[in-house]
């Protein structure tokens, strides 16, 4: 129960507790709980019980873009949370989408080479 234990702790942290530490906690914790499942004799049914309640209550954060890009954007966990190569060139094209949106349109950038220096 160890990784339930670190990942609550994390969670109902105070100071450092921001939403883009929820989904990277939710799969380190799912990944963890799963990995313990060979080392178990007793409750061999606890790990993946575990994993589907938490796939279930969390469903719309574990899919939600907003929680990727929150996530992807804290320097603390960047991409390294991310195990799937698939999922993170998803992420970064999510990523690389939104940062567009800020970028000038063609009719709104500025005039460029107006004067020649001669």
């Amino acid at each position: 129960m160890k990784p339930l234990t670190v990942a609550l702790d994390i969670l109902q942290g105070e100071d450092n507790c921001y939403f883009g530490t929820l989904l990277p906690t939710l799969e380190t914790l799912m990944s963890k709980t799963l990995e313990m499942k060979d080392s178990l004799t007793v409750a061999t049914g606890l790990p993946e019980a575990i994993v589907q309640a938490i796939k279930k209550r969390f469903a719309s954060v574990l899919e939600s873009n907003d929680a990727m890009l929150a996530a992807v954007t804290l320097p603390k966990f960047k991409l390294r949370w991310v195990r799937d190569q698939r999922k993170k060139e998803m992420v970064k094209g999510i990523l690389a989408a939104e940062c567009h949106k800020f970028l000038p349109g063609p009719e709104q950038q500025p005039a460029r080479n107006l004067w020649k220096l001669r």
